[in-house]
């Protein structure tokens, strides 16, 4: 059969348009479910904005969470367990840290000798809102409890966040509630405590607002963050080298709060958080993207909107590839329905996809809340959180959360 020159030079022409075409990406096919883990849970959401699990070479899933035992007292027994999941969700081993009283999780990192610390509250008795300790503990990578520690006075004391540093010691950000004063202890790999700073007179203590959201993370030319309200760069004995008290200036009534942090390729300090507009009505919230560089100067503040939702944060941050990020929180609408967030950005905050999650069966409300979140080798996601389960009984709504969507 011949083709005519004027519809061959059309065809010709057609094609070669269609190949100057810009490719616009899509989001992963995450309509597929693999797994979905309700592994005790909490009775406070307060803590639904930590990352509360870690993900190991082979694809395994560690998370540490509150499982709730009924009993005498004002809030029964709330133990801290610990539990690995391989890669299609099989329970692979559940073992108990800590029990007695009130004891929450707050962190959870991955050693460089490949074991696993904890940080969290100690409760000294029943009465944990008003006795409790800051509690880090190591265990073995089978989740044998190796040692434990207590810090502090029992005046709702609490260690919120952990880290690792370039000598290996681990620095344990904590806070006195009643006076919300920050510290850091620092430990030993064995578990002697080798020292503690007090930032009782130093001048940043006031600029971090809300000091009990604050994190702590080290860096890799031997220095540690600590972050939250505001950013404070210090040398691993303490002493401050630049603080930063607000992380925006251009909008008097924004306030940045960071909730993750990690160092990219280049150096760059990269951040999830959100961002409150304290001068709308409603306090508009959207979730926050933020790199400082390492002389503490700001390059990118980007608030994050999704369309039909109020308000968004964003609790973690993970590098899929270079200047390539995935992103876990929460979303509510107008009806203070929340949902679990996955949000893909470029290195510069530009969205290039998002997903939102309800695993509640609430009637009146949906209550879900994304905490930590991980991509696995195979391209699929993996995510921790809290969701409400309305059927149950008043002391068993909150159950901790781990999902993982995409490939097999």
């Amino acid at each position: 059969m011949k083709i005519k020159p004027l519809l061959l030079l059309l065809t010709l022409a057609s094609a070669a348009l269609s190949s100057c075409k810009p490719e616009v990406p899509e989001g992963p096919d995450l309509t597929k479910l693999d797994f979905q883990q309700f592994i005790g849970h909490t009775e406070d959401l307060g803590f639904s904005m930590r990352k509360l699990m870690t993900t190991l070479p082979n694809d395994e899933i560690v998370v540490t969470y509150t499982s709730f035992v009924p009993g005498t007292g004002t809030n029964g027994v709330q133990d801290i367990r610990l539990t690995k999941y391989d890669i299609k969700g099989t329970q692979v081993w559940d073992k108990m840290i800590v029990t007695g009283f009130v004891n929450f999780p707050m962190d959870l990192k991955l050693t460089s000798d490949g074991q696993f610390i904890i940080a969290g509250i100690r409760a000294v008795d029943d009465q944990y809102l008003e006795r409790s300790l800051a509690y880090l503990a190591k265990t073995s990578p089978d989740g044998t409890l190796l040692w434990e520690k207590t810090f502090g006075t029992d005046e709702q004391g609490s260690a919120l966040s952990v880290t690792e540093g370039t000598d290996g010691n681990y620095y344990l950000l904590c806070i006195q509630q009643k006076t919300n004063k920050l510290y850091v202890v620092v430990v030993s790999p064995a578990g002697t405590q080798l020292g503690q700073w007090s930032f009782s007179e130093a001048p940043y203590n006031n600029s971090i607002r809300y000091g009990s959201v604050s994190r702590i993370a080290a860096t890799r030319d031997s220095h540690i963050l600590i972050f939250g309200a505001s950013v404070h760069k210090l040398t691993l004995s303490g002493d401050v080298v630049w603080s930063k008290n607000r992380v925006t200036y251009d909008n008097p009534d924004e306030y940045v709060y960071l909730y993750s942090m990690l160092q990219n390729a280049a150096g760059t300090y990269v951040f999830a958080g959100e961002s409150v507009n304290t001068g709308s009505v409603n306090f508009d919230r959207a979730a926050a993207f933020v790199t400082i560089n390492p002389d503490s100067s700001l390059e990118i503040n980007k608030r994050l909107s999704f369309p039909g939702f109020e308000d968004a944060l964003c609790s973690d941050i993970y590098e899929q590839a270079p200047n390539d990020y995935f992103l876990t929180g929460t979303v509510s609408d107008i009806d203070y329905n929340r949902y679990v967030l996955l949000v893909n950005v470029t290195g510069l905050g530009v969205e290039k996809w998002s997903k939102t999650f309800d695993y509640s069966n609430g009637v009146s409300m949906k209550a879900n809340y994304g905490g930590g979140g991980a991509r696995l080798s195979n391209g699929s996601y993996v995510f921790q959180g809290i969701t409400e389960r309305r059927e149950d009984t008043p002391s068993q709504w909150r159950r901790t959360l781990l999902v993982k969507w995409g490939k097999p």
